[in-house]
């Protein structure tokens, strides 16, 4: 029996299905090695975790649980099997992630998204990923809050979020150089330089509050380390 204690509420769009896989793939892993098994590549401990957050999600994805394993900025190259590369931004920023108190299931924000895209809308995701790896790699905070547009899937999921562009809007006047929706969401997160992190985050609250909806924040590390036995 494995009992997972996380401070991760499910449906916020911060990956609480992916922490509970890693949490048990990295245990069992270490486990084994202490039981004399050796300890397994990680490789086969993101296969595992891969395999766990399917079970929940129904989709085998790594897009959660790859950053949850290694930390830094990780990019899925494929799933099967997994190929995933780690990069250490070079980028000093906090990360201000504040949640509302709805809660928006995954499986219905990805039934909201359509099946088919306009391919200018495809282009510019295509080029705003690209920027956005280059921007972080060079520490290039203009090129990176440039990047954080989406064209795609945000507009669609930002209309499930009550008070959305408002807190946008407050976390951008309060110092974020870049702000977005978090997974499928509720959550929205912000990009600040250290200095204006909290007040980005009273300001997010303070704009959900003003639409209704308490909220709970986190601030943290941009690139922060993945799992690890304390």
């Amino acid at each position: 029996e494995m009992r997972i204690e996380k401070g991760l509420a499910i449906g916020t769009g911060l990956g609480s299905s992916a922490a509970s896989a890693v949490a048990g793939a990295f245990a069992t892993a270490h486990l084994c090695a202490s039981r004399g098994g050796g300890m397994p590549d990680e490789a086969t401990i993101l296969a595992a975790a891969i395999a766990g957050e399917a079970a929940t999600s129904g989709t085998r994805h790594a897009d959660n649980v790859a950053p949850a394993l290694l930390g830094g900025f990780t990019i899925v190259e494929r799933v099967e099997p997994p190929v995933v590369a780690r990069l250490e931004p070079a980028l000093a920023a906090s990360v201000v992630a504040v949640t509302p108190a709805i809660e928006i299931e995954t499986s219905v924000a990805r039934a909201a998204l359509p099946a088919s895209v306009p391919l200018a809308a495809a282009v510019c995701n295509w080029a705003n990923a690209a920027t956005l790896v280059l921007g972080l790699v060079r520490g290039d905070r203009s090129m990176v809050a440039r990047s954080c547009t989406d064209a795609i899937v945000e507009p669609i999921r930002a209309r499930m979020i009550p008070g959305c562009d408002a807190v946008r809007a407050a976390a951008r006047e309060a110092g974020a150089f870049a702000c977005g929706v978090s997974g499928s969401g509720p959550t929205l997160f912000a990009l600040a330089d250290p200095p204006h992190a909290e007040a980005v985050r009273d300001a997010m609250r303070g704009a959900f509050a003003d639409a209704g909806h308490d909220s709970t924040a986190t601030v943290c590390p941009f690139g922060a380390p993945g799992a690890r036995i304390e």
